[in-house]
């Protein structure tokens, strides 16, 4: 095709590009799932973070809320407080405030460190009043409420340091 000419797509090759995309979608899953090394997983889970399909967040949304595969929730916990340290944008961000705090209460020690980390993707005013209530729910297991108490150590908003002053 000359310059200046636009590209048609038939309906064929676009179900092939669509094919294509479950495909790649298919592979980040399973390097994120079975990758031999935290990098490579971490890319897959880069990878998906910008990926504007919305079943790229679903299927990480479902690797934060199982705990059978530690490495996977960790690779998705870096590669989140990555894209904070970058300041990369992640698509539709708020969709992980509910299970990374499910990872910072229920996830082993080093899970719920990660999850607290990854947290910092998000401005106080988005998270602070659910970390508040669960830092002070006493039905609340002690371990999972320091979980949370670690988490506001890490929030560097004024307001964080407030929440953690009520709790005393």
């Amino acid at each position: 095709s000359g310059v200046g000419q636009e590209a048609v797509v038939s309906s064929s090759d676009a179900a092939v590009i669509s094919d294509t995309g479950k495909e790649q979608l298919e592979i980040n899953k399973n390097t994120l799932l079975n990758g031999s090394s935290e990098g490579i997983r971490m890319k897959a889970v880069s990878l998906m973070l910008s990926d504007p399909d919305p079943l790229a967040g679903k299927i990480l949304l479902e690797v934060l809320a199982s705990s059978e595969n530690s490495e996977a929730r960790g690779a998705i916990c870096k590669t989140l407080i990555q894209s904070h340290v970058e300041k990369k944008q992640v698509n539709n961000e708020e969709q992980f405030i509910e299970p990374l705090l499910t990872v910072l209460r229920t996830g082993k020690d080093a899970d719920s460190k990660l999850a607290a980390e990854a947290l910092l993707i998000f401005e106080y005013d988005q998270i602070g009043v659910k970390l508040s209530k669960l830092a002070v729910n006493a039905e609340l297991p002690v371990s999972e409420r320091l979980n949370v108490i670690y988490a506001l150590q890490r929030q560097p908003d004024i307001n964080a340091i407030f929440t953690l002053l009520d709790i005393l």
